[in-house]
């Protein structure tokens, strides 16, 4: 066995770990690359999410090639229409808060409720898409089903939100060091998130998935 053979044999330890890093960065690049178009973000985010968890379900990596594709071709309507909404909804939230934030008066007061709706928004998408690449089910069962996730457990729940937004917030709220977490975002910093997210959520799925066909 050669040299490079003993670093990617997946019989010894480094060769898992370099099987899993090899996984996270593909599948990382992959979503960056389906996301070009806006529209398909939905669809490219849930089919991370597809490879991470069949990758997990089975304790060892998938082809993130094939599995991506086959997340995409599976969930691309319910992600993308659940997307758009989410999106739609979330800047008309936007633009009431900016509207509320120049008025005085009764405005003042709605600003709070208005904030409130805009995170309860973004930390539900956190469930939404990994449910979808989950489980199968209309638009409507999705929406139950990740609001039902998202509620259950909180402090697991906590957790996931945590692991998706870290990374990102801290690029967005650090100036300084913001070509740092661009480079950690490209290579791997979304997936990574969602890896360590989908840890978790496998302790909430796994009661309600079905066993893996042999």
């Amino acid at each position: 066995m050669g040299v490079f053979g003993f670093f990617m044999d997946p019989d010894n330890r480094f060769g898992r770990v370099m099987g899993w890093i090899g996984l996270v960065v593909l599948t990382n690049l992959l979503f960056l690359l389906c996301s070009l178009p806006i529209i398909s973000i939905g669809a490219s985010y849930t089919a991370m999410y597809h490879v991470l968890l069949s990758s997990l379900r089975k304790k060892a990596p998938v082809n993130p090639f094939s599995e991506f594709g086959k997340g995409i071709r599976n969930n691309w309507k319910q992600a993308t229409l659940l997307w758009c909404g989410g999106l739609i909804i979330f800047f008309l939230l936007l633009m009431e808060l900016y509207w509320s934030s120049q008025l005085n008066g009764i405005f003042e007061f709605i600003e709070p409720g208005i904030t409130a709706a805009i995170c309860i928004i973004i930390a539900i998408s956190m469930f939404l898409f990994p449910t979808v690449a989950a489980f199968q089910g209309t638009i409507k069962e999705q929406l139950r089903n990740g609001f039902y996730f998202c509620m259950y457990k909180p402090v697991l729940s906590i957790g996931v939100i945590a692991c998706n937004l870290v990374l990102p917030g801290l690029y967005i709220l650090d100036q300084v060091n913001r070509p740092t977490y661009a480079f950690l975002l490209f290579f791997g910093g979304f997936a990574f998130g969602a890896f360590l997210s989908s840890h978790i959520l496998l302790k909430k799925f796994n009661v309600y998935l079905p066993p893996l066909s042999k």
